[in-house]
């Protein structure tokens, strides 16, 4: 009988689909990673024309609604979180994050990006942001615009959100299922919402007013 509960447990470890699994005597705790849930992303301004002007982008820190500590903080950590992504997977050929201006008005930060040389100005809103942990559920809502610098003209503008949400431990007769989150749930959910939306703008190729 031991040699084959031996053999269930052992076989229960090997047999894991994700993560990864502890054996005990008691039998087998298999810990699985969780996965960041995206909601369809919604585009209300897609490109139109084409443009014969490389891109050179500038983001500023995107407007974080709410009320929250730390409000300048969180914006600029989960907008660099979004450039990294964006620079890996190439949406604009040069992209720049400036994390230390601040504009007043729409008409400020498009002649704030004129003088840095760019064509195209990156700003966005993030709502809401809600950090549960290592335990609880993270959600952040994003929304993104892309003007052409030269027109002013928004040319881009869409909007995702994303959830990470941790589950209680469930105990079966052999196999005991916990679920694992990042160290950094909303870094994971910023990562998964930038990587979504880089490959929607990606879509549309090199189109520009």
């Amino acid at each position: 009988m031991r040699y084959f509960l031996g053999m269930l447990l052992m076989l229960l470890a090997a047999c894991a689909p994700q993560g990864d699994a502890t054996l005990h005597l008691h039998g087998v705790s298999w810990y699985a990673d969780s996965g960041v849930v995206l909601a369809p992303v919604e585009e209300s301004v897609v490109p139109v024309n084409v443009a014969s002007v490389p891109e050179r982008a500038v983001v500023l820190p995107f407007v974080l609604e709410g009320e929250a500590r730390h409000r300048r903080a969180i914006s600029v950590g989960l907008t660099g979180t979004l450039c990294d992504v964006w620079r890996r997977l190439r949406v604009f050929p040069a992209l720049e994050f400036d994390a230390d201006t601040r504009v007043s008005s729409r008409e400020k930060a498009l002649a704030w990006a004129r003088a840095k040389g760019a064509t195209v100005l990156v700003t966005g809103r993030l709502h809401p942001v809600l950090v549960g942990g290592g335990l609880g559920r993270t959600e952040i809502g994003v929304q993104v615009e892309a003007v052409w610098v030269p027109t002013g003209q928004t040319y881009w503008s869409a909007s995702q959100a994303g959830v990470l949400e941790g589950a209680p431990v469930r105990d079966y007769v052999v196999v005991r299922r916990a679920e694992r989150l990042p160290r950094h749930p909303e870094v994971a959910v910023m990562a998964a919402i930038a990587e979504s939306l880089g490959q929607t703008y990606l879509a549309h190729g090199e189109e520009m007013p």
